[in-house]
């Protein structure tokens, strides 16, 4: 559902917007359509050319420089737009980048009325819905374009919230996990507003000898569809076990809101192997798989969860064509083009429920709990944003 208001919305400023964008020949007959256009929605929006130098809101936590930013303070929006970024030198490039920082602060604002008693749910988005919308409208009319920063001081400026990142934590309710999520969250360098991290009452789910008390991961499923995030910039749903289980299982139906990362620690292998090859791009860019080197539940009715069992599983859905391996990229793809990357911790480095606990709980080494576990995702290519000072392995 946000991604056909996205999109509704999408039409409507190229409605509203359209006549002058097809006409716009500099970057500043673009960012003017556009002005125009949320004005006339009620969303009065400033729209800065700048660069990195002049204004460090455009670089994020790891140093790198954004394409572009949202902000909003006091009712005030304003979008940054790095002059010097290579996606913005282009007509079509750079309507989709102000199209999806425009898209975030119009989902922000709504959210906010969300949240201060408003009936209406607004027009939440994810922001990459709108710039393939307008990119895809305005490509065939595309020209390069000498764009420039103006060259202004904003290193001082206080432009407010930063419409970004959101994280969506889920634990699976067994030992040690609620405290180990905890810990991970003390591990990211990210605003607590921002951190979903519900308790969810899984209640069973016991396949010991064919009894099922209750299905763990329709509930985890159900708490994970309904889950809708906050900011739109880099959206991340980490699931941890029963709830591993619940996030494949909501990606798999393509049940969920459109998240950039799914990131599944210690899930069973028989739901992986399930619902992977029906996770579809309108739900994951990519998804991260984690699992141990051998199975240490001493039940065996809560499922193998094993590197072992997971690199079985690979086989059979690669022999039926419903994952393959691209060299080039280190990934795997399943039939819709989603990149996964499967991870394995160690024996020597933890045990099962142990990876998501603390080095103080563990009373072990910093590299063989939780830090670990965020060392090797993050060496994977995932972009959950880590405080550097805590997480120190090398």
């Amino acid at each position: 559902f946000g991604q056909l208001r996205e999109v509704r919305l999408s039409e409507t400023v190229n409605n509203i917007a359209g006549k002058r964008l097809n006409e716009a020949d500099t970057h500043e007959e673009i960012a003017n359509a556009f002005k125009n256009a949320y004005k006339d929605l009620g969303y009065d929006t400033e729209i800065i050319f700048s660069d990195p130098k002049n204004a460090p809101q455009l670089i994020d936590k790891n140093g790198h420089a954004k394409v572009g930013a949202a902000y909003i303070k006091d009712g005030v929006r304003t979008i940054i737009i790095n002059a010097e970024a290579d996606e913005n030198q282009s007509k079509a490039w750079l309507i989709g980048t102000i199209a999806e920082e425009g898209s975030h602060l119009i989902g922000r604002t709504e959210n906010r009325q969300i949240n201060t008693g408003t009936d209406e749910k607004g027009l939440e988005s994810t922001g990459k819905a709108s710039n393939d919308y307008f990119y895809e409208s305005y490509i065939d009319n595309d020209k390069p374009l000498a764009i420039k920063s103006d060259g202004k001081d904003y290193s001082k400026v206080d432009f407010g919230e930063n419409v970004g990142d959101d994280i969506g934590l889920f634990h699976g309710g067994g030992p040690g996990t609620w405290e180990g999520v905890e810990g991970l969250k003390q591990l990211l360098d990210y605003p607590e507003d921002y951190i979903y991290r519900p308790k969810i009452d899984h209640n069973g789910d016991l396949d010991f000898f064919h009894l099922r008390v209750h299905n763990r991961a329709e509930v985890a499923t159900e708490v994970i569809g309904s889950y809708e995030h906050k900011n739109k910039d880099l959206k991340i749903d980490l699931g941890y076990s029963m709830s591993a289980d619940g996030v494949i299982a909501a990606a798999g139906k393509n049940n969920m809101e459109k998240v950039d990362e799914i990131i599944s620690v210690f899930g069973r292998v028989r739901y992986t192997e399930k619902n992977l090859p029906n996770i579809t791009k309108e739900t994951a860019d990519k998804i991260y798989i984690v699992n141990l080197d051998k199975d240490h539940v001493f039940m065996p009715g809560y499922g193998d969860k094993s590197s072992k069992s997971m690199k079985n599983a690979i086989e059979r859905m690669t022999k039926k064509g419903e994952l393959k391996y691209n060299k080039e990229t280190g990934y795997y793809e399943n039939r819709y083009g989603v990149e996964i990357k499967f991870i394995t911790m160690t024996k020597s480095q933890t045990k099962h429920g142990g990876v998501m606990m603390t080095p103080e709980k563990l009373k072990k080494p910093i590299n063989w709990g939780l830090e670990h576990l965020v060392y090797k995702l993050r060496s994977a290519g995932s972009k959950l944003p880590i405080n550097e000072e805590k997480v120190k392995i090398k």
